[in-house]
C-alpha cells in the first residue's frame, strides 16, 4: 500500500510538473500573440491616422500651388504648413515607430542580452531546473554602461535561446536546461543544452530553427543542433561580433 501510494504521489507530482510547464508554453505564446496584436493595432491605428493626416495636408497644398501656377508665391501660411507637416512626420517616427518597435524586443534587452536571457529563464516553471553560465569575457561586450553589442546581436543571441528552451520543453519534455553564453575567437557562442528525449535523424529541423539558422548564416555565423534520442539535445549558435570583428582587422 505504501509503494502504490507513493507511486500515485510521483505520477501527479509529474502530471503537475508538466501541466506548469505547457501553462509556461501557454503564456509565451499567450505574449507573443500579445505583442503581434498591439503592434498591428498600433500600425493601423494611430500611425496610419496621422500618415493619412499629413498626406492629405500635403494633397491640400499640392493642388492650391498647383491651381496658382507661377502666378502665386509662397506665403508664410505655406511654409506654416510645411513645418506643421515635418513635425508630424518626426512624431510618427519619434513616437509611433520607435514605440511599436519596442514591443517586438524582449524584456531587458535594453538593459543588455544576459539581463534578457535571466528574464526569459526566470519564466520556466521551477520544475524545470534552469542554468545560465555567462563567461567574463561577455559581461565585459555586454556592460550597460559600455555596451559592444549591438541590438541586432543582443535580440539574435536572445532568440536562440527562446526557440531551444522551447523546442526542449515542448518536444523534449527535459527536466534540466544549460545554457551558456561565451566568446569564441571574434563569435558570440551561445549553447543551449537540455535532458530531454532528443529526436532522430529522421525528425527534421523545427521551422523556428531553421529561420534561425538561415538569420545566423547571413551575418556570417551558424547553427547547429545535435541529438540523441533519449539523451537530450545541444543547441550551439555561433554569431560574429561586430566590434571584436573590427577591432581585430
Amino acid at each position: 500500500m505504501l509503494s502504490q501510494r507513493r507511486l500515485r504521489t510521483e505520477v501527479a507530482e509529474r502530471a503537475q510538473a508538466r501541466l506548469q510547464i505547457e501553462l509556461a508554453l501557454a503564456a509565451l505564446q499567450h505574449e507573443e500573440v500579445r505583442v503581434r496584436r498591439e503592434v498591428a493595432e498600433g500600425l493601423h491605428g494611430s500611425m496610419q491616422q496621422r500618415l493619412v493626416l499629413v498626406v492629405a495636408r500635403l494633397d491640400a497644398l499640392v493642388a492650391e500651388l498647383g491651381e496658382a501656377g507661377d502666378r502665386r508665391a509662397v506665403t508664410a501660411e505655406d511654409v506654416a504648413l510645411l513645418r506643421e507637416v515635418r513635425e508630424q512626420i518626426e512624431t510618427v517616427r519619434e513616437a509611433d515607430v520607435r514605440t511599436t518597435s519596442r514591443m517586438l524586443y524582449p524584456e531587458q534587452l535594453e538593459v543588455g542580452m544576459v539581463p534578457a536571457i535571466r528574464a526569459l529563464l526566470g519564466r520556466i516553471p521551477r520544475s524545470v531546473n534552469t542554468r545560465l553560465g555567462v563567461s567574463d569575457e561577455v559581461r565585459v561586450v555586454d556592460d550597460p554602461a559600455d555596451p559592444r553589442l549591438t541590438r541586432s546581436e543582443r535580440l539574435l543571441a536572445v532568440r536562440v535561446v527562446e526557440e531551444a528552451i522551447s523546442n526542449a520543453l515542448r518536444h523534449g519534455q527535459a527536466e534540466v536546461v544549460d545554457v551558456r553564453v561565451s566568446l569564441v575567437g571574434d563569435a558570440l557562442e551561445v549553447r543551449v543544452s537540455d535532458d530531454g528525449h532528443g529526436f532522430g535523424e529522421d525528425a527534421g529541423t523545427p521551422s523556428g530553427t531553421a529561420r534561425l539558422a538561415d538569420r545566423l548564416r547571413l551575418v556570417g555565423g551558424d547553427l547547429r543542433v545535435t541529438s540523441v534520442p533519449g539523451d537530450g539535445t545541444q543547441v550551439v549558435a555561433h554569431l560574429p561580433v561586430e566590434s571584436i570583428r573590427d577591432a581585430a582587422l
